[in-house]
């Protein structure tokens, strides 16, 4: 009994040490504390919850997600895991934050704005019809709350290109959002800006601010009253095959000089999304390497594993493992070392995230 009362008072110790050592701003001597009470084997939540955030200041990205992720595997709530989806928001990593917020979403007594950055963080992940979807769930959810319309503004106006929409939600927002808010003052600016370039019809966008909004449906256009038109007996009109491709050699739609990285990026998008994985690669290839964000990396480097182009697949894969790990990067590379036939490197992979949660799908395939 005297042993065990002694090794409890150690643990105290070093957790009040850590927590002072948080408090005065040295985090690394905070980390040691905490380290050393879970090397004693605690399963406190808040031990490692503490632990994350220390190294977090640090910079410890990596070790900072295994604490916040043993945190909420331990019984840590809400709080350790809006830190988390507020971690992975700052490394950008929008769609493990997207997870997050999902799992909120099912434990927090307010939903509503978890649906508006579930939006929001799909929106810069460039999941830009994903995003729509759920920020509209949000404004439906809450009409009164302006977080939505700012963000459906800079969807519409940023990413979907409606110009129309853009406006009435930047113009809701500035109605009803309190003065005291800085971002008024950027929406304010971006209206005029829109305003000075062009006229904007907003007639029939049909949003009125703090009201439900419901996209209006599409004005159906009888074709054959306008052009005076007559179709015969339908059983009679031959099948029409439209050939999409461009002219280019063997079909393919060339890479134009002098092209944007954004319009590159969307077409290499369509490409990868109607299957023609090799477009897709060559569009992502033709933007300039400093200037791929990691979707585009993430995007080529599916695109060239479907190619057949192996090798280059797995180091971009691992490069972005190392600059941020996430499960679906672990994911691609399992995927790639089973192809190449080296479960070495898959092995290390399964050992290096063994017993996180956010991991477990991805690791399905790992060995007991």
């Amino acid at each position: 009994m005297i042993v065990v009362a002694w090794g409890m008072t150690g643990c105290v110790s070093s957790t009040v040490a850590g927590d002072r050592a948080m408090e005065a701003g040295d985090f690394e001597s905070a980390l040691t504390h905490y380290e050393a009470v879970i090397d004693g084997g605690s399963r406190d939540p808040e031990v490692y919850f503490r632990a994350a955030r220390s190294a977090q200041f640090l910079g410890a990205f990596g070790l900072a997600e295994r604490y916040f992720s043993l945190s909420l595997r331990y019984g840590g709530g809400p709080e350790v895991a809006r830190s988390l989806a507020k971690f992975y928001l700052q490394t950008s990593n929008y769609m493990a934050a997207v997870r997050v917020f999902q799992h909120l979403v099912r434990i927090d007594e307010d939903p509503q704005p978890m649906y508006s950055n579930i939006g929001t963080a799909l929106m810069y992940a460039g999941h830009y019809l994903d995003a729509e979807t759920y920020l509209l769930l949000a404004q439906e959810m809450n009409p009164t709350d302006p977080v939505p319309y700012v963000n459906l503004g800079i969807l519409y106006d940023r990413h979907i290109r409606n110009a129309p929409r853009a406006v009435r939600f930047y113009e809701c927002f500035l109605e009803m959002a309190s003065e005291g808010d800085d971002t008024r003052r950027v929406v304010g600016n971006r209206l005029r800006e829109i305003r000075r370039q062009r006229t904007v019809p907003t007639d029939r966008v049909g949003l009125e601010c703090g009201e439900v909004f419901r996209i209006p449906e599409a004005e159906y256009i009888d074709l054959r009253q306008i052009f005076d038109l007559e179709f015969g007996d339908q059983e009679d009109t031959e099948e029409i095959v439209i050939d999409r491709s461009r002219p280019g050699e063997g079909g393919e739609d060339p890479v134009e000089e002098g092209q944007a990285p954004s319009e590159l990026r969307e077409r290499a998008r369509e490409a990868a999304a109607s299957g023609h994985y090799d477009r897709a690669a060559g569009y992502w290839e033709a933007i300039p390497e400093e200037r791929r964000d990691r979707g585009d990396r993430e995007g080529l480097a599916r695109a060239w594993s479907q190619i057949g182009r192996m090798e280059a697949a797995v180091g971009e894969w691992e490069a972005l493992m190392e600059e941020g790990p996430t499960p679906e990067v672990a994911k691609e590379l399992l995927g790639l070392y089973d192809r190449l036939g080296e479960p070495e490197r898959a092995q290390r992979i399964c050992e290096r995230f063994a017993g996180w949660p956010d991991y477990e799908d991805a690791l399905a395939e790992c060995e007991e």
